[in-house]
């Protein structure tokens, strides 16, 4: 019963709790002019935006819900949206820490599987401070980078799970189909697959080159038809930046971020042969945020940290050929 409720605590109850301050004890001054249906949709149906469409649609869907049963807020958001209201950010807040909560959920399971190799308390901080850093991420406000998150991790628990097959495969082509809806990296997840490979972990949850390139296919008939069904955008095309026009003292903080959380949690710790793998696979979207990314933005690091704590604590062997 204790450890139920410790586990519900930590996965449900702080969550929400330090969402609430970082969303109304903060002013997110970084985001501006997107807290109105007629801003969110001048900014969010233009540019790479238009593509992430599945958070955008839940959100609206959410506001919707709010002002159809009456909901109204005093919350002033004048200050980043003239025309702001505060119905309108609480449909982020929403949206937000219902996908944060269940991104804790599924971490929280994801570290307790028999393959991950952690100490009950060692699985109960790793959960708390990726908590904190998915929190304090979002100095940014969007409508899709918890739900990536979710979707990122329970592709990774789909992988690891040693539950039947048809429904950890289900589980998978939904987190892959419905995250490249939500946000690109959910290539990452395709990484980890990757870097599982000529594993001990890949024999027994049948991780091979064929389930490999169904999530491929997977991946890219989504991210493709989307931009056939959506049509192109020119902004999204003529968005190549180079490194040094996005590089600034925000950005080294950025990156000083990034490499004190890698040293912290994840440098020296379970199979480094694994983690070069994980990092030569995601190598494209590392190469996409230095050459279009804003550094100064802490979460584009996310999507990478995540996979790289599971994979820094499980338990495997290589399987190497047999000589020819």
């Amino acid at each position: 019963m204790i450890d139920r409720l410790r586990f519900t605590a930590l996965t449900v109850f702080l969550p929400g709790a330090l969402n609430v301050y970082a969303y109304f004890g903060f002013v997110p001054y970084y985001t501006k002019d997107s807290f109105s249906v007629a801003t969110f949709l001048a900014q969010y149906e233009s540019s790479v935006f238009r593509y992430r469409i599945l958070g955008q649609k839940l959100l609206l869907a959410i506001h919707d819900a709010l002002l159809s049963v009456g909901y109204t807020s005093n919350f002033d958001v004048h200050i980043l949206d003239p025309v702001g209201t505060g119905e309108f950010y609480f449909a982020y807040f929403f949206l937000n820490t219902s996908a944060l909560i269940a991104t804790a959920l599924a971490l929280g399971c994801l570290l307790r599987l028999p393959c991950v190799r952690a100490t009950a308390i060692e699985r109960d901080l790793l959960t708390l401070v990726l908590v904190f850093f998915l929190v304090g991420s979002q100095f940014v406000v969007v409508p899709y980078d918890q739900l990536s998150y979710f979707f990122l991790v329970m592709g990774a628990f789909a992988l690891l799970w040693s539950g039947p097959y048809p429904a950890r495969l289900t589980i998978l082509v939904l987190s892959v189909i419905l995250g490249t809806m939500t946000r690109e990296s959910t290539a990452l997840l395709l990484s980890l697959c990757g870097a599982l490979l000529g594993t001990s972990l890949a024999r027994e949850h049948r991780i091979d080159r064929r389930l490999l390139s169904l999530l491929v296919g997977y991946f890219i008939a989504t991210y493709v038809g989307l931009r056939i069904w959506l049509g192109s955008s020119e902004s999204a095309v003529s968005e190549t930046v180079r490194f040094h026009q996005h590089f600034g003292k925000s950005s080294l903080i950025s990156l000083i971020f990034a490499a004190s959380a890698y040293l912290v949690l994840v440098h020296g710790k379970g199979d480094a042969r694994l983690r070069n793998r994980f990092l030569l696979f995601a190598s494209p979207y590392l190469l996409a945020i230095l050459l279009f990314g804003q550094l100064a933005e802490i979460r584009l690091w996310m999507p990478l940290l995540l996979p790289f704590v599971v994979l820094s604590r499980l338990d495997i062997t290589w399987e190497e050929r047999p000589a020819s």
